[in-house]
């Protein structure tokens, strides 16, 4: 049950309601803002070294680019894709350096760089 003070509160409440908003429409106070969608961009293109090593993981482990590239957590697949970063870090070079982590993450559908450095420093705990 309401007591009488939540009661009033409530029955003030409603006043200050009518007079804001009316008896029977209710203004809108702020107009929603319709913004477009931004364009996203390109993922950039895999250079023929880098889709090279991709070909071999993908016979060695029989897994496809898509499942390298999706947002699945199994077990299997995390080793996969950590060979794969680690050698693409290791035996590839673009604009003669090692590619950067964000790099290797944009190659693999948007991943963040701490993904990829997470996957580089547990790959190589388990090399010993």
């Amino acid at each position: 049950m309401i007591g009488t003070a939540e009661a009033c509160m409530i029955a003030r409440y409603a006043q200050v309601k009518r007079r804001l908003y009316g008896q029977t429409e209710r203004r809108k106070l702020w107009p929603r803002m319709e913004e477009p969608m931004p364009e996203r961009k390109p993922l950039p293109s895999i250079p023929p070294s880098v889709r090279a090593i991709i070909d071999q993981i993908e016979v060695k482990y029989g897994t496809t680019f898509e499942d390298l590239c999706s947002s699945n957590w199994n077990g299997w697949l995390n080793e996969t894709r950590a060979e794969l970063w680690w050698r693409i870090k290791h035996e590839v070079l673009v604009a003669g350096a090692q590619p950067s982590n964000s790099l290797i993450g944009k190659w693999f559908g948007g991943k963040d760089h701490s993904t990829v450095s997470l996957a580089l420093k547990r790959y190589r705990e388990t090399m010993g």
